[in-house]
């Protein structure tokens, strides 16, 4: 059996850590006080601000499970807010890989399948953004380059897709979803399928 190698820098952090208590701390989440007004919002009211480990996340006000609700794993930065923001910019479908993080850089053992979800905003025409043709298709009905995998609906008049996969259109909606989503009766709106809770 090889023997394990002592690692002083890792003793050192668990010798700090419980002397100040510090890793009580990074597990907590602290609610940040600020105006409700501004703060998005899920069928529950607005979603309150809190922060853990130095980031701020929004979460729903009357539950903190995201199973039981399905807005809570809204971004703070999605594509509503930024336009409600600055009506001006528009999002490109040019998929944004990072080298140092495994689940949004391309062909990593962690990479999402349906590539990276990040996308740039800008407010240069996106007619006027060339994107490379291996990857990326011309749209002539949206004046734009997208995603292979980004189809456009006529109903929507856009090319729909955000995160790399090839959204339906619901009718009951009024709106294009992901294809894991179904539409639920007693909601009267579309979520995910497995784990849905109304």
């Amino acid at each position: 059996m090889p023997k394990r190698k002592f690692n002083k820098t890792t003793q050192n952090y668990k010798q700090h850590t419980s002397n100040n208590n510090i890793g009580d701390n990074v597990n907590k989440s602290s609610f940040v006080v600020q105006d409700f007004k501004s703060n998005p919002s899920c069928p529950h009211g607005p979603k309150v601000c809190f922060e853990k480990g130095g980031k701020k996340f929004f979460s729903c006000s009357a539950f903190r499970s995201p199973k039981e609700c399905q807005h809570n794993s809204e971004k703070i930065l999605n594509k509503g807010h930024i336009k409600k923001a600055n009506s001006k910019l528009c999002m490109s479908d040019y998929q944004i890989n990072y080298d140092n993080h495994g689940s949004f850089s391309k062909g990593a053992k962690r990479s999402r399948k349906h590539g990276s979800p990040i996308r740039f905003f800008t407010n240069v025409p996106l007619s006027q953004i060339l994107l490379p043709v291996t990857d990326y298709k011309f749209c002539s009905q949206c004046d734009k380059f997208v995603s292979n995998s980004n189809q456009h609906c006529s109903k929507c008049d856009d090319c729909t897709s955000k995160d790399g996969q090839t959204y339906k259109h619901c009718t009951k909606c009024s709106k294009c979803v992901k294809p894991t989503w179904t539409h639920c009766t007693q909601c009267n709106k579309c979520a995910l399928s497995a784990g849905h809770v109304c």
